[in-house]
């Protein structure tokens, strides 16, 4: 019979990409954004100028190369940690569950939440005239420097989707990327493919949650409800497979919010549901929106599957602590 035999969750944001030494290439280009960007906690947005007038240098003595090499450290041993954890555990199916951000979905097609259907996987290339150095390191990382395929999972998607319909989860499906030059997959799928699953034989399946486009976004209590269906499911999916599951994205992002993201990962793995059903939703906004798929990927882990490892690590970039909390962790 198939079995989930691996659950994870993994942040995917540049700075795992970027040797530190390139980090204050992506605070500058923060810092002197003229947008209001900064995604506050009461869900109100403004630049980082106005909010250093709130924050002052409160986290200065963090912006060290010294500091930088550490956590970039810290970082890498748990992304190698977990790419050798999902090879020991030998899948046949990778799920994937992650956020599109105007790669291939737009304001002209934007579902809450979609499971891919089509035979291959293929990631749309970022055109490079404009883009800053440090994201034209990172866009191949993504595997988005060029269209990139994978080999995906069509007939145990079809049989997800009809077994979550069933479980009234009315998702939407694509069946094909037909233009990636112009629509594909983006980073959420393809930096997992580039850099955990690389050389692995495992087909992809993703699913995928619009976590950060108003006015059809998921509440945190959906996204938790799907992940308990998605496992639901994928324990009767026929055949004899191993699956695995990882959720792409988070945690919290622009502002570090360490002990906001300590609450989550505490709930998580205390199974302590009513806890992140609760999360108000102002807090899951822009980048820190992508938490909805750990919370999915929570959904998913009952009481049986146990955390094996569970590594935090908070990156501040700026002095007023704009940065991501990075976050990686496995369950069986």
């Amino acid at each position: 019979m198939t079995e989930i035999v691996f659950l994870a969750g993994m942040s995917h944001g540049p700075m795992l990409i970027l040797p530190p030494e390139r980090w204050n290439e992506r605070a500058r280009d923060e810092m002197s954004n003229p947008e209001p960007h900064i995604n506050k906690p009461d869900g109100t947005f403004v630049t980082y100028a106005d909010y250093f007038k709130e924050t002052g240098n409160r986290y200065g003595s963090e912006i060290t190369i010294e500091k930088f090499r550490g956590k970039a450290g810290e970082c890498r041993e748990a992304l190698d940690q977990l790419a050798k954890d999902v090879r020991n555990a030998r899948p046949d199916i990778v799920v994937i569950i992650g956020n599109d951000q105007r790669e291939l979905f737009g304001p002209h097609n934007s579902p809450g939440l979609a499971v891919y259907c089509g035979a291959e996987i293929a990631t749309y290339r970022r055109d490079p005239a404009g883009m800053p150095g440090w994201r034209i390191a990172v866009s191949k990382a993504y595997g988005m420097d060029a269209v990139r395929r994978y080999r995906a999972a069509p007939e145990a998607a079809e049989w997800l989707v009809e077994q979550l319909v069933a479980d009234e989860f009315d998702v939407a499906t694509i069946g094909s990327v037909p233009e990636p030059e112009r629509l594909g997959f983006g980073h959420a799928w393809g930096y997992v493919a580039e850099r955990i699953l690389k050389g692995m034989n495992a087909r992809i399946l993703p699913v995928m949650i619009n976590t950060m486009y108003p006015p059809n976004v998921p509440t945190p209590a959906r996204c938790r409800r799907f992940g308990a269906a998605l496992a639901r499911a994928l324990d009767e999916l026929p055949g004899d497979l191993r699956v695995a599951v990882i959720a792409s994205g988070g945690l919290s992002h622009f502002i570090c919010e360490e002990e906001f993201d300590r609450g989550i990962l505490d709930a998580i793995l205390g199974n302590d549901l009513d806890y992140l059903d609760g999360i108000p939703e102002q807090r899951l906004t822009s980048g820190s929106s992508e938490i909805r798929s750990w919370i999915t990927m929570a959904g998913m882990l009952g009481a049986s599957r146990k955390n094996r490892w569970l590594a935090y690590v908070p990156i501040r970039r700026t002095p007023a602590g704009t940065g991501q909390g990075m976050a990686f962790g496995v369950w069986a």
